[in-house]
C-alpha cells in the first residue's frame, strides 16, 4: 500500500514537473511572437541586436519541431490534431524535394531552403501549437500579449507620425517593424480585424472601439494602398457571405450595422485621401491607370510567359523549374536583380550579397527590372511577383495544389466554426483568423506573400489561437 502511494506520488510529481517544463515551452512561444513583432525595432531603428535576428521565426520554429515530437512521445499521444494538414505538408515537402532533384543543375541550395522554409514555417508553427497540449488559457494570454504589442506599436507609430508628417518623405510610420511600413500595416489591420469581430458579435468595449479607430488611422498613414482594397473585399466577404448575412437576406432582413460598416469602410479612406496630399496616397489615380498600362504590367507579362515556360520544359508541369529559380521571394533573396538606380536587390541584400541567376529568370524575369519603369505604385506591385505563379512554376502543379490545399482546409474549418459554434468567443476568433487568411490570399496576387513569414505567421497564429480556444482548461482540484 505504501509502495502504491509512493508510486502515485512519483507519477504526480513527474506530471507536475512535465507541466512546469511545458509551461516554459509555452512562454518561449510568447517570446517568439513578441520577437516576431518587435525585434526589428532593435535591429534596425535602435540597432542594438544583430540583423540576422530578423529571421528569428525561421530559426526558432524548426527548433520547436523536435520538442513537439518529444512531447508526443512522452505523452504517448500518437493521434495528432490536424492530420490532414500533416499529410498536405508532407506532400508539399515531397514536391519540393523532387523539384530540387529534377532541376539540380539550376537550383542553389540557399534559394531552395529559403523557399520551403518560407512556405512551411507558419504551417509548422500552427501544427506545433495545436499539438503540444495547450488549452484556452494560452489563447487568452496570447490575445493579451497581442493587445500589448498593438498598444506599443500605436504609441511608437503615433510619435513617428507626429515627427514625420510634415517632412518630405512618405515613409515615416514603422512602429516596431524596422523600416517596413507594409509589415506594420498588416499587423495593425489584423488587430483591427480582431476588434471588428468583437464588435460584430457585441463583445467590444469602448476601449476596443477606441483602439480600433486609432489603429485604423495609423493603418492609413502606412499607405499600403493594396491592403486597403484587400481589407475592404475581405471584410465584405467574411462579414457578408460567411456570417449571418446570407440567412438574413433570405429572411428579408438586412443587418443595419453591417450596412453602416460597409459604407463607413468606403467613405473613410476617401475622406482621408481627399484631405491629405501625400504623393503616395494616389490609389484612385492608380486604379484609373490600370486599363491604360494593363498590357505593359509586369504581372500581366509574367502570366503570358507561363505557357512559354511549360512549352520549353513540359516536365515542369509536374516538378517545376526548381525551388528558388524563377520569381519567388527565395529567388529575389539571392538573385542579382537590376532595380535600376535603386540598388541590386530589395530582399535580404543587407544580409546576403546577390549572386544568383538562372536561365529562365534571365529570359522572363530580369527584363522587367532592367527597364526601370513602374506604372503602378512601385517595384513590387508592378513587378513579376505573385505566389500564384512562383509556387506552381518552381515546384510544379502538385506542390502548388498541396499548398493551396492547406489554406483551403483552414478556410473550411473556420467557416464551419463561424456558422455552427455556440461559443461566441470561438466565433470571434474564427472570424478574425478567416479575415487574415483572405487578406493573405488577396495580397499574394500582387507579391510573394504566401512565402513571407512576417505575414503568414500572424495569420496561422490567429488560426491556432482559435483552435486552442476549443480546448478547455483542466478543472482545479478542490482540497
Amino acid at each position: 500500500m505504501m509502495q502504491t502511494t509512493a508510486l502515485q506520488s512519483n507519477i504526480s510529481t513527474g506530471g507536475a514537473a512535465r507541466g512546469r517544463g511545458w509551461r516554459v515551452l509555452e512562454w518561449l512561444i510568447y517570446l517568439l511572437v513578441a520577437l516576431l513583432i518587435g525585434v526589428r525595432f532593435f535591429t534596425e531603428q535602435v540597432p542594438v541586436l544583430p540583423r540576422f535576428l530578423n529571421a528569428v521565426d525561421l530559426i526558432v520554429v524548426p527548433l520547436l519541431l523536435p520538442l513537439c515530437a518529444l512531447w508526443v512521445m512522452v505523452r504517448g499521444r500518437w493521434r495528432l490534431r490536424g492530420a490532414s494538414f500533416f499529410v498536405l505538408a508532407w506532400l508539399l515537402l515531397l514536391a519540393w524535394a523532387l523539384s530540387w532533384a529534377a532541376n539540380a543543375s539550376e537550383v542553389h541550395w540557399l534559394g531552395a531552403l529559403l523557399f520551403i522554409v518560407g512556405l512551411l514555417t507558419p504551417v509548422a508553427f500552427y501544427l506545433i501549437l495545436v499539438n503540444i497540449g495547450l488549452d484556452q488559457r494560452f489563447s487568452r494570454r496570447m490575445l493579451r500579449l497581442l493587445m500589448v504589442l498593438l498598444l506599443a506599436n500605436l504609441l511608437i507609430g503615433t510619435v513617428q507620425a507626429a515627427q514625420g508628417v510634415s517632412g518630405t518623405s512618405h515613409d515615416f510610420v514603422f512602429g516596431t517593424f524596422g523600416y517596413n511600413q507594409n509589415q506594420l500595416a498588416f499587423f495593425l489591420i489584423m488587430m483591427v480585424s480582431y476588434l471588428l469581430a468583437r464588435w460584430r458579435y457585441g463583445q467590444a468595449s469602448r476601449v476596443d472601439l477606441a483602439l480600433m479607430l486609432w489603429a485604423g488611422v495609423l493603418f492609413l498613414l502606412c499607405a499600403f494602398q493594396t491592403l486597403w482594397l484587400v481589407f475592404a473585399f475581405s471584410a465584405m466577404l467574411v462579414f457578408g457571405l460567411v456570417t449571418e448575412l446570407r440567412g438574413r437576406l433570405l429572411a428579408g432582413r438586412l443587418p443595419h450595422r453591417l450596412v453602416l460598416l460597409v459604407i463607413g469602410g468606403i467613405l473613410a479612406p476617401l475622406i482621408v485621401l481627399s484631405t491629405i496630399s501625400f504623393a503616395r496616397f494616389d490609389v484612385l489615380r492608380t486604379l484609373g491607370e490600370i486599363p491604360t498600362y494593363f498590357d505593359r504590367l509586369g504581372k500581366v507579362q509574367l502570366l503570358r510567359s507561363v505557357p512559354q515556360v511549360w512549352e520549353l520544359r513540359p516536365g515542369s508541369l509536374l516538378v517545376g523549374v526548381g525551388p528558388g529559380a524563377f520569381n519567388s521571394r527565395a529567388f529575389r533573396s539571392i538573385a542579382i536583380v537590376p532595380y535600376g538606380s535603386a540598388g541590386p536587390s530589395d530582399v535580404a541584400s543587407a544580409l546576403v550579397t546577390p549572386f544568383y541567376r538562372s536561365e529562365l529568370s534571365a529570359r522572363f524575369i530580369l527584363p522587367y527590372f532592367q527597364r526601370g519603369i513602374f506604372f503602378l505604385s512601385g517595384a513590387n506591385t508592378d513587378g513579376p511577383f505573385t505566389s500564384y505563379v512562383s509556387v506552381p512554376i518552381e515546384i510544379g502543379l502538385p506542390g502548388a495544389a498541396a499548398l493551396l490545399g492547406l489554406y483551403a482546409l483552414i478556410v473550411r474549418d473556420l467557416v464551419r466554426s463561424i456558422r455552427t459554434d455556440v461559443d461566441v468567443e470561438r466565433r470571434i476568433l474564427a472570424t478574425w483568423a478567416l479575415m487574415g487568411v483572405f487578406m493573405l490570399l488577396g495580397l499574394a496576387l500582387i507579391d510573394n506573400y504566401l512565402e513571407t513569414t512576417r505575414y503568414t505567421m500572424m495569420v496561422w497564429l490567429a488560426a491556432a489561437v482559435w483552435r486552442i480556444q476549443g480546448v478547455p482548461a483542466p478543472a482545479r482540484k478542490i482540497a
